[in-house]
């Protein structure tokens, strides 16, 4: 049996339809491209903001993913699954930094891999989708984490 655990954060009430971005704005991207869009798709992390807010590249050997659809984002750390809350309002993204986590254990270094990319994911507020890779960034607009689509 799969133990989840609970990582504490808040979540806050919101007005807009979870998973369902607003229409009245939507991030940047490349005009004349056809974008992946940010829901229903699988995305692969590449890159994630280290403790010195530096981006690092995942692992070699590990598999960092995201889904965002129906209000709910979930994934894989490339050690366990992840799966919690989002709302969008145009370009801006909330992630509810609440996940619940398998309990498998891996490297200390794939450990470390998890709570750094969990800590930034629910940081997120904000993501652009350009040149079908998706940024997610923090209410500065610092890059957190980048994507490309799954293969």
């Amino acid at each position: 049996m799969v133990a989840l655990a609970a990582v504490a954060g808040c979540a806050k009430p919101d007005a807009a339809i979870p998973g369902e971005p607003d229409a009245s704005s939507q991030p940047a991207s490349t005009p004349g491209a056809a974008q992946p869009t940010l829901v229903a798709t699988d995305w692969q992390c590449t890159a994630y903001a280290s403790a010195d807010e530096a981006l690092v590249d995942v692992l070699a050997g590990t598999m960092v993913t995201a889904r965002f659809e129906d209000g709910v984002v979930r994934g894989s750390t490339g050690v366990n699954t992840y799966e919690g809350g989002y709302t969008i309002h145009g370009a801006k993204l909330e992630v509810d930094p609440a996940f619940q986590v398998t309990e498998r254990g891996g490297s200390p270094e794939a450990m470390d891999q998890e709570s750094a990319f969990l800590a930034v994911i629910g940081r997120t507020k904000g993501y652009t989708i350009e040149d079908g890779i998706l940024t997610l960034t923090d209410k500065t607009g610092m890059r957190l984490a980048t994507f490309e689509v799954a293969n």
